[in-house]
């Protein structure tokens, strides 16, 4: 009977150990820890630093750029709902859309409520070529507004000072199905929220790697289309450390992260 049981412990044991093998050679890491609400993350963010970090955008490993990204929220009563304000800004230089020499600033505001669910967006650039004057109608000036409640966002884009395109003609194309996203687009319209299905947002804990050792991190996704992802990767603590971009972009906190050498572009 004593070896009996021993027997099966060791089988059960065997099986465990098997298990969490299979586990951490095929699976993600991630994928071994809970979600947990955005709003959490946030409220971490909201701690440190005056909710504002200040970091460095590499592509690979050459240093192109510089953004400050912050957070806010107002103070409510137990029991009622947030609403979270995330800003960000930046600088592009070097090299931008393949024009040697050229820049891009860019300036994005944005709501969103406790729910995960935005209740607005703004964003702004403006793409500078190497031998542009750098006057108020240089270059390309890009713009994109929307509140909740809008079936659209409001667009406009201008070309040294002449807009080549605006809303009406952003909606001529949809109805054509001429752009990237239409399917989308026109679904998240329908349901008065055209930020439905493009631009969803999920929060989980994870793994990071920081001074050379593994540590638990929180993880937050902004999914785009289904396609494309934009990961920031908090401590434990509630630090941003990191914000992946799609196309191998990556912004970087240098007093978080111990950075290797890097070039200039």
């Amino acid at each position: 009977m004593f070896w009996r049981l021993v027997s099966t412990l060791g089988i059960l044991f065997w099986a465990v150990m098997t298990g969490l093998l299979v586990r951490d050679t095929y699976f993600p890491e991630e994928s071994r820890f809970a979600e947990v609400p955005p709003g959490m993350v946030l409220d971490m963010f909201l701690t440190h630093r005056g909710s504002t970090s200040s970091m460095l955008l590499f592509r690979d490993d050459a240093k192109i750029g510089c953004a400050n990204i912050s957070v806010t929220a107002d103070s409510v009563p137990p029991g009622q709902p947030r609403l979270y304000r995330l800003r960000g800004s930046g600088l592009i230089e070097g090299m931008v859309l393949g024009r040697p020499g050229s820049s891009l600033s860019w300036l994005l505001e944005s709501e969103l409520g406790e729910d995960s669910q935005w209740k607005r967006l703004q964003f702004q650039s403006r793409l500078t070529p190497a031998d542009g004057a750098r006057g108020e109608d240089d270059g390309l000036l890009t713009m994109l507004s929307w509140k909740a409640g809008d079936a659209l966002p409001h667009v406009e884009l201008r070309e040294g000072g002449r807009k080549i395109l605006d809303s009406s003609m952003v909606a001529t194309l949809l109805q054509g199905r001429q752009l990237p996203l239409a399917g989308l687009i026109e679904k998240g319209s329908a349901a008065g929220n055209a930020t439905a299905g493009i631009a969803q947002l999920t929060a989980r804990e994870g793994l990071m790697r920081l001074a050379g050792k593994r540590r638990k991190c929180y993880i937050l996704t902004v999914q785009l289309a289904g396609t494309y992802q934009i990961k920031a990767l908090f401590t434990e603590a509630g630090e941003l450390a990191s914000i992946d971009l799609p196309q191998g972009y990556r912004l970087l906190d240098p007093g978080i992260n111990d950075l290797a050498p890097v070039t200039e572009p």
